[in-house]
């Protein structure tokens, strides 16, 4: 078979691949977790029952790897929020629930098996970096959705252990305050004098400053 034929046979493989079962699946992330599924890890081939009935083994890897790296690298195209949305969709869908998906991807690094083998490290490593990151935002958005009463706190102040309780009490009733605006000092007025006897005052000592007269007091430093 000659190098054409084998690129047209090569191709048509792609095509129906890509057209019968890539297309079904949404997502680049997804496709890549299934191109991963195919491949064995202890040999990285490649197994498909219904493409290996109709086409030769040796034509069979080269396409799928081919595909492979195609996902790859338009994954990796896309913007970062587009990668996070993804991924967020994908990690969703598996057992267990996003958050327990999260805890073993970043523990465990399962990500690493959806990279093509033939892949430059560069990609690799470029993936791998993605993936850490998109992974730590996931997994603080996760905390904080499941967190209501954490995000409601933050902006309150913290009671340390020795302070009281602040309660605020209305009272009962209006309490009036009263209110000394002016109170006029005169020599015949018995009714202000019994008022500073009584608060104690002594009206002889009372200090004049210099160039002030003896007239109206306004509010007074008189403790009552």
């Amino acid at each position: 078979m000659t190098t054409l034929t084998k690129l047209q046979q090569n191709r048509k493989i792609v095509q129906d691949f890509t057209l019968t079962t890539l297309a079904g699946i949404p997502g680049l992330l997804a496709r890549l977790l299934y191109l991963a599924s195919l491949r064995d890890l202890s040999s990285g081939r490649y197994e498909h029952a219904g493409l290996a009935e109709r086409y030769p083994d040796e034509a069979l890897q080269q396409a799928i790897g081919l595909c492979h790296e195609q996902v790859f690298e338009k994954f990796l195209e896309t913007p970062l929020a587009n990668q996070e949305v993804d991924l967020q969709t994908c990690l969703s869908g598996m057992q267990g629930g996003i958050d327990s998906a999260i805890n073993h991807w970043r523990n465990m690094e399962s990500y690493r098996v959806l990279m093509p083998e033939q892949s430059p490290q560069y990609l690799k490593e470029l993936f791998c970096s993605n993936l850490r990151a998109l992974l730590e935002i996931l997994q603080q958005e996760c905390f904080f959705r499941h967190a209501p009463r954490f995000r409601q706190t933050m902006g309150e102040r913290v009671r340390l252990h020795h302070e009281p309780r602040t309660i605020l009490v209305e009272p009962s009733a209006a309490i009036a305050i009263a209110y000394f605006d002016e109170i006029h000092i005169g020599r015949s007025c018995s009714v202000v004098q019994s008022l500073l006897s009584i608060l104690r005052i002594d009206t002889s000592t009372r200090t004049m400053l210099p160039g002030r007269s003896n007239g109206p007091m306004r509010r007074s430093d008189v403790p009552i």
